[in-house]
């Protein structure tokens, strides 16, 4: 039985096909992101910052003093873009000052970290 007959490969561009999209899933599965956090960013070491997690979450494991005092500034600039967006008046203010105050929490928390 031919390795790619269970995906239904019938012929070499099905198995090329089928290969590529095999290992592009295997990858999806395991990257940043791939469990539905939304990555607001990343450190100058290159790690990932989540938008709702918080600091203390095991996805910052691997964070060191200053990239947990990156991640609270990418908090804290989120925070005032909500902020200036209360204070115009576009979309929804409410909101916008409920986003800001979570993300100032969250700065907060890794700023403590750091």
């Amino acid at each position: 039985m031919d390795e790619y007959e269970d995906i239904g490969a019938e012929s070499v561009t099905d198995n090329v096909t089928a290969e590529y999209l095999r290992d592009y899933l295997a990858k999806a599965r395991k990257g940043v992101g791939s469990r539905g956090g939304k990555v607001l960013g990343y450190t100058k070491s290159g790690l990932a910052v989540y938008q709702s997690k918080p600091a203390r979450h095991s996805s910052y494991i691997n964070f060191g003093k200053k990239d947990h005092g990156e991640a609270g500034e990418m908090h804290h600039k989120l925070a005032q873009k909500h902020w200036d967006s209360a204070r115009s008046g576009k979309g929804n203010p409410e909101a916008s000052k409920k986003a800001a105050m979570f993300h100032e929490k969250r700065g907060r928390q890794h700023a403590t970290r750091s």
